[in-house]
């Protein structure tokens, strides 16, 4: 277990336990969808890029600097593209 969690069905990230986060530390999470569904090969998905979610730790809960980060992946769209 880790201080975020990201909801895989609606990709929402949510923080986790009850530990105190540093005042002014910046957590990096990078994350980014697979489609199991999508298989290029055998040991390869179709994947977005990974995105950078950047966020500081104060007094309060973490703030995220943008009210949301959204991406568009199309359907079938191949990998990298």
């Amino acid at each position: 277990g880790g201080r975020f969690e990201v909801d895989e069905r609606s990709g929402v990230v949510r923080t986790r336990g009850t530990d105190v986060f540093q005042l002014d530390m910046e957590y990096v999470l990078y994350v980014k969808a697979e489609d199991q569904n999508g298989r290029i090969d055998e040991k390869h998905y179709q994947s977005t890029p990974e995105e950078r979610l950047s966020i500081v730790g104060g007094k309060r809960a973490p703030q995220f600097y943008l009210t949301t980060y959204e991406t568009e992946i199309p359907e079938n769209q191949k990998k990298d593209t």
